[in-house]
């Protein structure tokens, strides 16, 4: 009897060592999602240093055009594959070239690369570059919106990715705070529906950047096209703001 007590005592040993291994290895897989422990750290660690240097590359450029062409050319393809598999593994951990390669697509006018990478790095809520004066969702909003009001001037489209962009900050998926970057991407899109003709679209639009910031630049158009339609330029119970005419002065 007391050798089978003694072998039920190891045993109870041995099932709370294994225990206690699986309990561990489940807390440092939630530890390293948690506090950014990067699994593939030497990999990582590379990728980085090769960022740097590409980053030096660019700057060294001084021809917006030759910088265009570097990223569109060989840095978004040499790196958003990594940032591919990055995302697919399911780590989370401060990943600068997730935001740079972002940043690059919108620059190269690759919305179809860039808003899916905005969306992962505003979700991760990864960091801007050091030397940005913007978080990554005012900056993502705006430079989306400057790319918009190029492919407006040039008569080209910017759907869906305008729209896509409005509905992420009407819902706060992107989390903008800044009044002017909120009211940025609503009055282009409706500059874009008016211009394609779609003039209920565009009253809907020019109403939401007068809403989100009553200074956005777009009361004449506004007054012009609800005259047009025949509507109210704002809906019911909304004060007109005493600055009206000032804010339509950059028109």
């Amino acid at each position: 009897m007391a050798i089978i007590t003694k072998l039920h005592q190891q045993r109870c040993r041995e099932l709370e060592r294994q225990k206690r291994e699986g309990e561990t290895q489940a807390e440092e897989s939630v530890v390293i999602r948690s506090a950014g422990i990067i699994p593939n750290a030497n990999e990582h660690t590379t990728l980085l240093v090769a960022l740097e240097q590409d980053l030096d590359r660019l700057s060294t450029r001084k021809k917006v055009e030759e910088k265009i062409a570097l990223k569109r050319d060989e840095l978004l393809p040499k790196y958003v594959p990594k940032v591919m598999a990055y995302l697919e593994s399911g780590a989370l951990h401060s990943n600068p070239l997730l935001v740079w390669c972002a940043i690059w697509a919108i620059d190269a006018d690759d919305l179809e690369v860039a808003l899916p990478l905005c969306d992962a790095a505003i979700e991760q809520q990864q960091n801007a570059p050091a030397h940005f004066k913007r978080d990554l969702p005012t900056y993502f909003t705006e430079a989306i919106s400057d790319w918009a009001e190029r492919q407006y001037k040039a008569g080209q489209s910017a759907s869906p990715y305008i729209d896509e962009v409005c509905q992420r900050v009407t819902s706060n998926t992107w989390p903008v705070a800044q009044v002017i970057a909120r009211g940025k991407p609503f009055r282009i899109a409706g500059m874009i529906a008016e211009q394609h003709g779609e003039l209920p679209e565009a009253l809907a639009f020019y109403r939401q950047a007068q809403e989100e910031n009553e200074r956005a630049g777009v009361k004449t158009r506004l007054d012009k096209l609800a005259a047009k339609l025949g509507e109210n330029a704002k809906p019911e119970g909304n004060a007109e703001p005493a600055d009206s005419d000032a804010a339509d002065a950059a028109e």
